[in-house]
Order: structure tokens, then C-alpha cells, then sequence
């Protein structure tokens, strides 16, 4: 067993090698993807995801300031308690509050007063002091410095909103304003623009203490009292957002069940994030485990392989023991113990390696991955104990060949069929591997035909180097016939990968062209005359077009639309990926589908305060950049606006663009109808909303996933292609010596090594390759990228050049490695022993 195991160090040395990254990596990829979904969960969630009970209580309160502190802590624990136990676990206490209604005052503003024992621990006064009330005195209250500043307050001012005198005592500032307690209390913070019918106010949140809304409740104001409780985002997994899910509905059925205070109601926009986000988690699991399935496939398959060569270099003295007598079982040990001699301390040393390589704690998929390595690596010595494989089909091998054919066609039409229903059932998750290793029989079974037929042509050539390689080939012998499938496997593996992470980088990129319609956007309510000028002038912009969109025109006395008014011609020209859902130029209106629907036919009205308009229709407009497709819109000429064609929007082409020089240059004048609020200027830039695509939950674990199962694929295809040369080393070396003693020069040796390899190398390689990139049309109903291309479908396209240029190296590459493994077989080994390559005892 030691001298065996002396003799055969070198494939030992390399069966462990690759043990060990395959176990590493069965750590690393399974719980970096479960990492991933857990951050997307957070992510999906958001920083300032929250969870309120809220009431309206009205009527004369009794109250005093004691007991509205123990009533408001006491109620918090209870709501507290109702929590489900994921909800429970991921929100933190309940931030309490007590709040009147909006109450008008002059000018244009509002106030509502406010006990808010949280912020009051948030604030700092700068001038004044915190209010303090008695009862029977006037209401004192604290606001803050910015809304003092804007409506010119003071310490000691009257504020007289909604039949409610209130004197202010203080101004406060936050202690941190970046806290995350603040984002939905703005209002203490900054006034705030609300609308009603059409006009703007400006609305304000002052604080009182226990004894002002002690007061204000004796009074018998409607308060709604409030208990938010925040989601801290970290702590939220995939298993406990799926659980999350439908804890929300039972707790507001809690909540709305109780009668014992007046009555309350949950609100959260956690459903509809929880609800997309379980469905984008369902459609990554089926996605992942398409290209994890064949992942494991190419893994094993390599694996395999690397057994197969130690138990082939085991062959001569497992020969020699049998024939002195050796029995079958005595026969397992050497045969099977070298292999688990360097896997198993490869495998556990890996299974080790992966948590501190930051990929957790290692789960089932490695620990079962290390038992199929060690079986694998005993199945393939112990085969050899039968005797020397018969070197044509058998009927055994054909029917096992039969059933993988068959079980790759079931599988296809089994996804076929059930389409995104099918989930993460592992025979669709095996599909990828079972067409791979169905392909790899295909080829091992047609390429002898082709040999024979290229040597029937090549019989009647001058050259003989290339006739003995096309009948070598037709008669491959048995023990490449395992690398060669494996190299099929692993080559429509990397294939798939890489086009469908190409596929979703087009859906990316053509998304990011449609949501801003160009390299920039500029975006406002009205833009000065002169600031397309300066945009054009601007250092690195190649072209502007400006654009009109006016929202909500009443079209046909009939339906509101968006009316854009653009001069398309000239949009075409810098739209860039958008262009190719753009008509050509027309001289009169231009129909979304749905506005196709809604209209009436004959010419297109419409109408507003200095543009009246009556355009013919020129055709239908399936997308513009930027519009909603759930809103009719029309797009007419721009100069169909006439005078009222001031530009509202600006497309950008251009190189290096700086959003805040953009908006700079395009700032807005401010019209005098424009009370409040008002932001200029907005600037878009294509580059950020493409990497905020990349970035988007979910996004980047699949585009992650399959863009490093490419390299992982091609790295194990590589190693296929290695064993394929290995494997047929021997025979090589035994004909070449033959031909040598026949003349045969050095030059025509290596020729007949890269003759012999490369047809059969690039034909394995081209068929996996050209399977890989067929099969996400194969997997098109399981394989839906829409969730993270912003909901467009992903265009298909042809192989990309640069990976399809590595493939080709990578062919070339294995050739002259056969011919170098070749020449330093020569110079090491004697004729004498070559000539007997291949001989048993």
C-alpha cells in the first residue's frame, strides 16, 4: 500500500488538489447565495421599513400626566405582546406618539401639536426652553429651528391653528439629524408641502409634553395615537421575510379584533414589499438552482475523471496481484484505499477551510458532496477489478446511454410543461447536466462516424500524418470516453452561464435606456430659455434634445393623457439603447397602446391654456422613456405646442456627465404660481440606473452566481480537457513509437498529436458550447429574468466575442499541451519502452 501510494503520489497529489477546491467551493457558493438572499431581504425591506398601529381617539379625556405616560407604556407592551414571533424578532420597541389632526392657520399653513416621548430625548434647544404645562395655564410648545426660521418664529410667538392658541417656548434642533428615528417625522424637522385641491400648504409639527396632551385631550380634540415599530433591517432573513409575509395579515386581524380601546388599524407597506420580495426569492431559487445543479454535475464529472486516471495507473499492478493469486477482496483495498487516502483529508480539510474562507457554517449539500467524492473515488478503482473494459458498446452501456437521453428529453418537457411552477424540483434542476452529459454521448457515439469518413478522405491525400489521426480517432479507446463526456458536461455549463448572464446584462442595460431615454435626463417643472444652450455647450455633451410632457390633458373632452411633445427625428439620433422601440419621425400623433384604446377615431384634440391643438394620427408608439405603460400617453411634434413649448425635459448624450454640474446649468426659474417647495432642476444619469439595477436585491446574487459558474465551469472544463490528453497519453506514446521506428520525425509527431486531439477537443467543445447557449431558450418559462431587468424580457443575441474567442484559445491551447506532453514523454522515455506503451503481464 505504501509503495503504491509512493508510486502514484503525483495523480494522488491532484485527485486531492481538486478534492479540496470542490469542497471549498460546496461551502462557499451555497452560503454566499444564502447570503445573498438574506441581505436582499434587508435590502428589499429598506433602512426605514416600519410597522404602526394607529387610532383616532375623540370625546372629553379625563387625564392627567401621570397616567398618560403609564396608559402610552402600558399599551405599548401589549401591542408588543400581539406580535407573531418572526415580526417579533425583527422590530424593535414601540416608538409611541400622540398627534392632533392637521389644524388650519393663516398663510398657507398648518400645525399639528405632538407628544412624542422619543424625539423629546432626540433634541437640543437653541433657544427657549422645552415646554412646561400646567393645567389651567396656556399651552406652551416646542418648534423647530427650521420652521422657525421659514415662518419668522420666536420664542414667546402665538400660534392660533384650528381654534387652538398655542405659545411657543423653544426652538430645538436634532442631536443627530442623520438618525433614522427622524425619517418618519419629518414634520418635526422641517415643514412639510401638502396639496388639497390644487393648493399647497406648508405643515408643521410642534412637541408638547404629557401635560400639554393632557390638556389638549381634556379638551376634547381628535388625537391619533400611534405606536410604529421599526424593522431593523439587518436582522431580517429570506425564511423570515417569507414568514413575515403572512405574520402581517394576522397581526392586523389582531389588531382590529381588539374592543378594549377605541378602534385601531395596522399600516405598513410591508405587504406588498414582503409579498414581490417572496415572489422574486421563488424565481432566484428556481434560476440558481439551474445553474448550482450544473455545477454539481461538472464537479462530480471531473472528480470521476481524476479517480478514473489513478485507478488506470493502478491498472498494471492490480494485473500483477491478480495474477499471483490475489482474491477480489483482497484487491479493494489497494484499489479503493488510494483514493480515499487523498480525498477524505482533502474533503474534511475543505469542509474546514470554507467557514473562515466567509462562506458560514458548512451545510448538507458539502457534507454530501465529500461522501459522493469518497464513493466516487472507490466505484472507479473497484470498476477495474472486473477485468479490461471491452473496448466496444455493450448492451449494458448502450441502455445506460438510452435512459440519460431519456431522462434529459422527460426532463425538458417536464420544465416545458409545468414552466415557472416547477421551482427548485431537483429534475429540473438537473436538466442543464443530463442535456450536457446526453450531448457527450451523442458526440463520443458520432465523432468516430465522422473520423471514419474524414479518413476515407484523407486516404487518398499526401499527407499520412493526418490519415493515422482520423483512424486513431475512430477507434478512441474506452478510457477517454468518461473525460470526453465530462468535457461536453462542463463546456455547455460555462456555456449557459455565461449567456444567461449575458442575457441579463442586455435586459439591464436596455432597461436603464428606457427609464432615462438617454446618456442624461433633465427633469422640471420649467426650464428656463436658455438652459438647453448651456446644456449643449457643456463640456462632454455631444447632443440635447429638449422635450415637453404635460400630464393629465383632457384628450377628446373624453380621457386624461400624458401629451409629450418632442421632435423625434432628432431624439432618434442621441437615444441611444432606447432608439430601437422609437418609430421614425411623424408628422402627427403618435398612440401608446392603451391611448389607441381609449380614443375615439379620427383626429387627435386636445387642449390647455394657450395650446390648442388637432393633429392626425401617424401610427402607434409601443414605449417612451420614462412613461408609465399603465397611463395612456400621445407623442405629437414639438413644435405642435406652439408658443407652450417651453422644455419641462432635456435628453443628454454625451461622455463623463456630472449630475450636479447638469443641474446647475438647467436651473429652473421659479414661476410665481409655484408656492412651496420647490426641488429645480433634476438630473438623471443612464450609468447610475444601471448600476443601481446591478445592485437591486436579488440582482446581484443571480448575476454573481452565474457569472462566477462560468469561470467555475470553465475552469473544470479545462481540467476535462487536461484528462482527455492524459487519458490517451499512453497510446499516443505506443503508436508514435511505432511510426518513429518507421521514420516518423519529431515535427510530424507533434502534428499527429494536435491533428488527433484538437478535431475531437473542438468538436466536444462547440457542441457543449452551442448547447449551453441554446438551453435558456430550452429553460425559457423557469428561466425569467424579468424581476431584475426593471420587467423588460431579456433580448437573446448571438455568443459574445470575447468569451467565444477564450473558448477558441482554450482548444488551441490543449492542442500544444498535447504536443509538449508528447516531446517530454519522448526525451524521457526509451523506444525500447514505448514500443511496449499499453502491454499487460
Amino acid at each position: 500500500m505504501t509503495r503504491l501510494a509512493r508510486a502514484n503520489a503525483a495523480p494522488m497529489l491532484a485527485l486531492a488538489a481538486l478534492a479540496l477546491v470542490t469542497t471549498v467551493l460546496a461551502v462557499l457558493v451555497p452560503a454566499r447565495t444564502s447570503d445573498g438572499y438574506d441581505r436582499a431581504a434587508g435590502a428589499a425591506l429598506g433602512p426605514h421599513a416600519d410597522l404602526q398601529v394607529a387610532g383616532l381617539g375623540s370625546g372629553k379625556l379625563t387625564i392627567t400626566p401621570e397616567a398618560a405616560a403609564a396608559q402610552m407604556a402600558d399599551r405599548s407592551r401589549r401591542w408588543r405582546d400581539q406580535l407573531p414571533p418572526a415580526l417579533r424578532t425583527v422590530t424593535g420597541p414601540p416608538e409611541a406618539s400622540v398627534t392632533t389632526l392637521d389644524l388650519k392657520s393663516a398663510h398657507q399653513r398648518q400645525f399639528a401639536v405632538s407628544w412624542d416621548p422619543g424625539a423629546e430625548r432626540r433634541v437640543r434647544y437653541v433657544a427657549g426652553s422645552a415646554p412646561r404645562n400646567a393645567p389651567g395655564a396656556e399651552l406652551q410648545v416646542a418648534i423647530s429651528d427650521g420652521a422657525a426660521r421659514e415662518f419668522g418664529f420666536r420664542p414667546g410667538t402665538l400660534i392660533e391653528a384650528g381654534g387652538v392658541k398655542a405659545r411657543v417656548t423653544g426652538l430645538y434642533a436634532p442631536l443627530d439629524a442623520a438618525d433614522r428615528y427622524w425619517t418618519p417625522r419629518a414634520g418635526l424637522l422641517t415643514p412639510q408641502t401638502k396639496e388639497d385641491r390644487e393648493v399647497r400648504y406648508r405643515v408643521s409639527v410642534v412637541l408638547a409634553d404629557p401635560a400639554g396632551y393632557a390638556a389638549l385631550a381634556a379638551d376634547g380634540l381628535d388625537l391619533t395615537y400611534s405606536w410604529r415599530f421599526p424593522v431593523h433591517q439587518s436582522e431580517v432573513t429570506a425564511g423570515l421575510a417569507v414568514k413575515m409575509a403572512t405574520e402581517v395579515d394576522a397581526f392586523r386581524a389582531a389588531v382590529s379584533g381588539r374592543g378594549d380601546v377605541f378602534p385601531a388599524r395596522v399600516s405598513t407597506s410591508l405587504d406588498g414589499v414582503l409579498k414581490s420580495y417572496r415572489t422574486r426569492l421563488e424565481a432566484a431559487r428556481t434560476t440558481v438552482g439551474l445553474i448550482q445543479g450544473g455545477l454539481i454535475a461538472a464537479a462530480a464529472g471531473v472528480l470521476l475523471v481524476a479517480a478514473g486516471l489513478l485507478a488506470e495507473r493502478l491498472r498494471s499492478s492490480l494485473v500483477l496481484m491478480r495474477a499471483r493469486g490475489a482474491a477480489a477482496h483482497q484487491l479493494a483495498v489497494p484499489a479503493c484505499g488510494l483514493g480515499v487516502l487523498a480525498v477524505l483529508p482533502a474533503a474534511l480539510l475543505g469542509l474546514a477551510l470554507g467557514p473562515l474562507l466567509d462562506g458560514g457554517p458548512p451545510g448538507a449539500v458539502p457534507a454530501l458532496l465529500a461522501a459522493a467524492t469518497a464513493l466516487l473515488t472507490c466505484a472507479a478503482p473497484a470498476a477495474l477489478l472486473a477485468g479490461r473494459a471491452e473496448a466496444g458498446p455493450t448492451r449494458r452501456r448502450l441502455a445506460l446511454e438510452g435512459l440519460v437521453v431519456a431522462l434529459a428529453i422527460a426532463g425538458v418537457a417536464m420544465l416545458r410543461l409545468r414552466g415557472p411552477s416547477a421551482g427548485s424540483d431537483p429534475m429540473v434542476a438537473a436538466v442543464p447536466a443530463l442535456l450536457g452529459v446526453a450531448a457527450g454521448l451523442l458526440v463520443l457515439r458520432g465523432y468516430p462516424l465522422v473520423s471514419v469518413l474524414a479518413g476515407r478522405l484523407l486516404r487518398r491525400g499526401r499527407s499520412t500524418v493526418a490519415f493515422v489521426a482520423a483512424a486513431r480517432a475512430a477507434r478512441t479507446p474506452p478510457v477517454t470516453a468518461l473525460p470526453l463526456v465530462v468535457l461536453v458536461l462542463t463546456v455547455t455549463v460555462a456555456g449557459f452561464a455565461q449567456s444567461v448572464d449575458g442575457e441579463l446584462r442586455r435586459g439591464q442595460e436596455r432597461s436603464s435606456w428606457q427609464a432615462v431615454g438617454a446618456d442624461a435626463r433633465i427633469t422640471s417643472d420649467r426650464l428656463e430659455p436658455g438652459a438647453v444652450g448651456r446644456l449643449r455647450a457643456m463640456r462632454g455633451v455631444k447632443g440635447a434634445v429638449p422635450a415637453r410632457v404635460r400630464q393629465n390633458v383632457l384628450l377628446d373632452e373624453l380621457t386624461y393623457m400624458t401629451v409629450i411633445g418632442v421632435d423625434l427625428a432628432a431624439y432618434r439620433a442621441i437615444a441611444g439603447g432606447a432608439a430601437g422601440d422609437l418609430p421614425s419621425a411623424a408628422d402627427g400623433a403618435l398612440l401608446s397602446p392603451l391611448a389607441q384604446k381609449l380614443l375615439a377615431p379620427g383626429p387627435v384634440k386636445f387642449a390647455w391654456p394657450g395650446v390648442a391643438a388637432s393633429l392626425p394620427r401617424s401610427g402607434v408608439i409601443a414605449r417612451f422613456p420614462g412613461q408609465d405603460q399603465s397611463v395612456p400617453f400621445i407623442v405629437v411634434p414639438y413644435k405642435a405646442l406652439g408658443a407652450e413649448a417651453y422644455p419641462t425635459t432635456v435628453f443628454i448624450k454625451g461622455d463623463g456627465l456630472d449630475r450636479g454640474t447638469l443641474r446647475n446649468l438647467a436651473r429652473a426659474e421659479t414661476p410665481a404660481w409655484v408656492q412651496f417647495g420647490r426641488e429645480g432642476a433634476r438630473a438623471e444619469l443612464r450609468e447610475d440606473v444601471l448600476r443601481d439595477l446591478g445592485n437591486a436585491p436579488l440582482a446581484a446574487v443571480v448575476h454573481d452566481l452565474y457569472g462566477g459558474g462560468a469561470l467555475i465551469a470553465a475552469a473544470y472544463g479545462l481540467m476535462a480537457a487536461l484528462a482527455v490528453i492524459i487519458a490517451g497519453a499512453p497510446s499516443r506514446a505506443g503508436a508514435r513509437a511505432r511510426l518513429r521506428v518507421l521514420g516518423l520525425s519529431g515535427r510530424q509527431g507533434r502534428a499527429l498529436a494536435a491533428t488527433e486531439l484538437l478535431p475531437v477537443i473542438g468538436m466536444t467543445a462547440a457542441a457543449g458550447w452551442t448547447l449551453g447557449h441554446v438551453l435558456p431558450r430550452v429553460a425559457g418559462p423557469l428561466l425569467d429574468l424579468r424581476p431584475y431587468t426593471g420587467g423588460l424580457t431579456a433580448p437573446g443575441g448571438l455568443p459574445e466575442p470575447v468569451p467565444l474567442a477564450v473558448l477558441i484559445a482554450a482548444v488551441l491551447l490543449a492542442g500544444a499541451a498535447a504536443m509538449a506532453l508528447d516531446d517530454l514523454a519522448d526525451r524521457r522515455r526509451p523506444l525500447a519502452q514505448a514500443l511496449r506503451t499499453g502491454d499487460e503481464t
